[in-house]
C-alpha cells in the first residue's frame, strides 16, 4: 500500500450515491470515520512477514453513518483490485497513528486485533518487533488488554499469555524470540535479556540471554545479522573478548533452536553446571 502511487476508491451510501476519490498517501477524508486496522495496520507497520496485502482491513465508527466501500483499485506497476474487509467498533476512542500517510489504529490494538488470526510465535515476534521500534510497552499492552479483552473475545488466552512471558528487554529478532520461547519451555533458571556488559578495554556489549550469576549467555546466530564473513569475524572477536572476560558464551543458530532446542538446553544446562560447580570451589576455598 505504501508504494502506491493513488488510491482509486468507489463509495456508495445508503443513498445509492456514487463518488470515486483520488488521494495520494494522505489519511482518508474525515467524513469517512476510518482507520487501517488488524493485519493491514500491522503490515504497514511492519511487524512481520505473514501479514498479507490482501485483504485491506478498515475499522469505522459504527456510531456514524458510514458508506459502503465497495471496491479499491492500488495503482502501482499492474492495476490490482485488493478486496475490503470492514469492522465496526462500538465507539470506544482508541489511539490512532500515522503510518506512510495513512491513519491507524495503535500497535497495542492490533496486538489484540490480530491474536485470533496468528499463531502465539507470530503473535509475540510481533510485539517484539512493535517494541524495538518504540510502536508499544509492555505496560500499554496490559492496560490494552485490561479495557478490551475478556471471556468471550477471541484472542484473549493468547494476549494474556504473552502479557505473563514478556520481561524487560525487547528482543532484536524472529530468532531470539524461538529462542525466548525455547528457554520458557525448559527448566533452565529464568535469563536476563538484553544485558549489557563492559569487556575488553572499556567495551561494551549486549548479550542475548545471560546468567550474570554464573557467567553464562546464550547468543543466537541468524544469517540476517550474521551472514557475512567481515561479521562472522567480528563475532568472533567478540566472543573472544567475552571469554577473556570470564564470560561462557553457548552460540546457537535457528537450526540448534527451531530444530534441535533439547540438545541446545542441554547444551546450556552444561555449562551452567560447570560454572556453578566452579563458583562453588571457590566460595569453598574462600
Amino acid at each position: 500500500m505504501s508504494q502506491a502511487r493513488h488510491v482509486t476508491s468507489e463509495v456508495s451510501s445508503q443513498s445509492n450515491e456514487r463518488r470515486t476519490d483520488q488521494t495520494t498517501d494522505q489519511n482518508p477524508p474525515a467524513k469517512y470515520h476510518s482507520v487501517v486496522s488488524h493485519a493491514s495496520a500491522a503490515r504497514l507497520m511492519k511487524l512481520g512477514g505473514e501479514f498479507v496485502a490482501a485483504p485491506i482491513h478498515v475499522t469505522v465508527d459504527a456510531r456514524r453513518h458510514q458508506s459502503r466501500l465497495s471496491k479499491i483499485l492500488v495503482e502501482d506497476a499492474t492495476h490490482l483490485f485488493f478486496p475490503i474487509r470492514v469492522h465496526r467498533h462500538d465507539g470506544s476512542v482508541d489511539p490512532t497513528v500515522t503510518v506512510d500517510g495513512l491513519r491507524c489504529v495503535d500497535a497495542a490494538r492490533v496486538l489484540i486485533d490480530v491474536a485470533p488470526l496468528v499463531s502465539a510465535e507470530s503473535l509475540e515476534a510481533a510485539f517484539e518487533r512493535a517494541r524495538v521500534l518504540g510502536l508499544v510497552s509492555l505496560e500499554s499492552l496490559a492496560r490494552r488488554f485490561a479495557l478490551l479483552c475478556g471471556r468471550g473475545r477471541p484472542g484473549t488466552i493468547k494476549v494474556r499469555q504473552l502479557l505473563a512471558g514478556a520481561r524487560p528487554g525487547a528482543l532484536d529478532s524472529r530468532l531470539e524470540v524461538q529462542a525466548a520461547r525455547m528457554l520458557r519451555g525448559s527448566r533452565l533458571a529464568e535469563p536476563t535479556r538484553q544485558l549489557r556488559v563492559v569487556a575488553g578495554a572499556n567495551r561494551n556489549f549486549r548479550l542475548d540471554f545471560a546468567w550474570p550469576q554464573w557467567g553464562v549467555a546464550l547468543e543466537t546466530e541468524g544469517f540476517e545479522w550474521h551472514g557475512s564473513r567481515a561479521q562472522w569475524k567480528h563475532d568472533h572477536r567478540r566472543t573472544a573478548a567475552l571469554e577473556r572476560a570470564g564470560w561462557r558464551i553457548v552460540v546457537a543458530t535457528w537450526d540448534d533452536i527451531v530444530q534441535s532446542p533439547s540438545e541446545t538446553v542441554e547444551r546450556l544446562a552444561a555449562a551452567i553446571a560447570e560454572r556453578r560447580a566452579l563458583v562453588s570451589s571457590r566460595s569453598s576455598v574462600g
